[in-house]
């Protein structure tokens, strides 16, 4: 692999730098970064198209500032023949985008989008696939219809956040909303600017909501109780309370079963150093008298308050529930 290259000095104005294939952005800004000194410290990847003509594979930012400034300079190259096997050119830069730290999964993709036209997409989605594992990205099977809805809807997620800032399970997840749910949730976000777990998170609780509930988000996100909830609630409780409200729409009756308990908690007086807990879900049928005491009166005092309790059945609607 990779044998026939070549090293060369090639003429700046012997690059074509319009061709954009191979281009893998780590930011949507990538074209007003500037290079002081216009130093080349390594060789530029090159491929050869015809005679003394070549398409750049990378710095093609570089290239075009130097094009700009000096156009009679030359630059050291890696000249890969015109046969050389693109799927292969592909792998060769995105590795090299990662060993520079400058890949990132939005960056990945759409650079996968734009080479599917040049190879056998087949044979691309399973060596993608293969880097996506590698990196811990996702092990989901991606088809390329799920890059496509990626790159296509990517325009909405610019108005709550930079792209190239999501991870890869976050842009799968977006990628999977129809358009006008998309645009509702562009909507939320752009209020909450939600960032890492908790973006995350939301996401995974809409789709549950979608996948496991059947439920239609579009509709979901025009409920009034979630309207109210958007327009109503202060930014720093938006979160906290939208999450409230999903997780009781995703799980009613473990909803149900937690107010319950909240209620009759409420009506036992506990004294001080005593806490009563319980398992969350409500899968285990028993709950926990944790008795926290520092003298001996002070521990009498709450065994004989258990004592009493369930003598004139207090923590009955306790038991009750589980």
């Amino acid at each position: 692999m990779y044998s026939n290259y070549t090293f060369k000095t090639i003429p700046i104005d012997h690059i074509d730098e319009q061709d954009k294939t191979f281009l893998i952005r780590s930011h949507p800004e990538n074209h007003d970064i500037k290079y002081p000194g216009l130093r080349i410290f390594r060789p530029i990847y090159l491929q050869e198209t015809k005679t003394a003509q070549y398409k750049i594979l990378s710095d093609h930012f570089l290239i075009e500032q130097i094009k700009n400034e000096n156009k009679n300079l030359s630059v050291p190259a890696l000249i890969f023949p015109k046969e050389e096997d693109n799927l292969q050119l592909w792998l060769l830069m995105i590795h090299q985008s990662h060993f520079e730290k400058k890949l990132t999964p939005f960056g990945f993709f759409e650079s996968l989008y734009k080479v599917s036209s040049l190879v056998d997409k087949s044979k691309l989605l399973g060596k993608s696939r293969e880097f996506l594992i590698s990196q811990n990205w996702t092990k989901k099977d991606l088809r390329f219809q799920d890059v496509k809805n990626i790159i296509d809807k990517s325009t909405h997620y610019t108005y709550f956040t930079n792209p190239f800032l999501l991870s890869s399970q976050e842009l799968i997840l977006l990628a999977e909303f129809d358009e006008k749910s998309l645009v509702l949730l562009t909507e939320l976000l752009e209020g909450i600017q939600l960032k890492g777990n908790k973006l995350f998170g939301l996401l995974q609780m809409l789709r549950e909501l979608k996948i496991g509930y059947k439920t239609d988000i579009k509709n979901l996100l025009l409920n009034p109780e979630i309207q109210i909830i958007v327009k109503d609630q202060p930014k720093n409780l938006l979160y906290r309370n939208l999450k409230a409200k999903l997780s009781e729409l995703r799980n009613p009756t473990l909803k149900s079963l937690q107010h319950k308990w909240s209620q009759s908690l409420e009506k036992v007086h506990l004294p001080e150093g005593i806490k009563i807990k319980h398992d969350p879900y409500f899968e285990q049928d028993f709950i926990e008298l944790v008795f926290y005491a520092s003298s001996k009166n002070q521990l009498k005092n709450q065994i004989k308050w258990a004592k009493d309790s369930l003598l004139s059945n207090e923590l009955n609607s306790l038991f009750d529930i589980l």
